[in-house]
C-alpha cells in the first residue's frame, strides 16, 4: 500500500456533510431488550464467524456489558465485519458503552466505510466534520495501524477462505450424503411419501452462499462457492 491508502479518504469526506447523529446511533441507544432478546444461530459460527459473534455482541451490549461485547465486536471486526467495525466506531467516538476516544472512532468509521456503503459513509464524513484537526491526525495514524489487520483485503479474504473452506468441507463429505440439514438456514424437504428429508448438498450450498451475500456485500473482490457435486458411494 501506499501512503496516501493509510488516510482516511479525504475525497470520500468532502462529497457532502451529514450529522454524525442523524446516521446512526450506537447499542446503547437503541431498545436495549430487543437488542438483549435478538437471536443468535449458533449454525452459522461455522461458516460465518464473524457474523455470530457481531450478532452476540449486540445482545451483550443491550444487556450492560459494554466489554465482553466490545471484545466480541473486535473479533468480529478481525473477520471482516462491516457492521462490528462501523459500531465501535459510533462507540468510540461518541463514547457510548465505551471509554470516548474520538480518533480510533475516525479510524474505525473509516474502515467500516471501505466498500463505499452509503450509509456507513454519511456517518464517516459527520464524524469527520465535526472532528478537531488533531483528532483527524491521530485518526489516520490509527487507520493506517488497523488497515494492517482489518482491511477487507486481510480480513474479509480471511473470512471468504473460512467460509469457502467450510462449505466445501460439509457438501463434499459422504457422512451426509444425500442430505445436508443445517438449523435455521436450511429447511426440511419431502420425499414421495412425505417424509421430511434434509435437503440436497446443493441447496443447501445455494442457503449458505445467500446467507453470505449481505456480509460480503460491497467487496468486490470475493470468490463465491459454486454449485457442488455430491460425492458418490464408493
Amino acid at each position: 500500500m501506499n501512503r496516501k491508502s493509510h488516510l482516511i479518504p479525504f475525497l470520500l469526506l468532502t462529497a457532502g456533510v451529514a450529522n454524525i447523529d442523524s446516521y446512526a446511533q450506537s447499542p446503547s441507544s437503541n431498545a436495549g431488550k430487543l437488542l438483549a432478546n435478538e437471536e443468535c444461530n449458533g449454525a452459522t459460527y461455522q461458516f460465518l464467524p464473524g457474523d455470530f459473534n457481531y450478532c452476540v455482541a449486540r445482545k451483550m451490549w443491550g444487556r450492560g456489558n459494554y466489554k465482553g461485547a466490545e471484545e466480541l465486536l473486535l473479533l468480529a471486526a478481525g473477520w471482516g465485519s462491516k457492521p462490528a467495525q462501523h459500531l465501535l466506531g459510533i462507540a468510540y467516538f461518541n463514547g457510548d458503552g465505551l471509554a470516548k476516544n474520538r480518533p480510533a472512532g475516525l479510524a474505525w468509521l473509516g474502515l467500516a466505510a471501505e466498500r463505499g456503503n452509503p450509509t456507513y459513509l454519511g456517518v464517516l464524513k459527520g464524524a469527520y466534520a465535526v472532528a478537531s484537526t488533531d483528532e483527524r491526525q491521530q485518526g489516520n495514524i490509527l487507520y493506517a495501524g488497523l488497515l494492517q489487520h482489518y482491511r477487507d483485503d486481510v480480513a474479509a479474504r480471511r473470512a471468504e477462505r473460512r467460509f469457502n473452506r467450510e462449505v466445501r468441507a460439509l457438501a463434499g463429505n459422504p457422512v451426509f450424503n444425500p442430505g445436508i440439514c443445517l438449523v435455521g438456514i436450511t429447511a426440511f424437504v419431502r420425499d414421495s411419501d412425505g417424509n421430511a428429508q434434509c435437503p440436497p448438498a446443493e441447496q443447501s450450498v445455494k442457503a449458505l452462499n445467500q446467507l453470505a451475500e449481505p456480509y460480503f456485500e460491497g467487496w468486490k473482490d470475493r470468490v463465491q462457492v459454486g454449485p457442488m457435486q455430491q460425492v458418490g458411494k464408493p
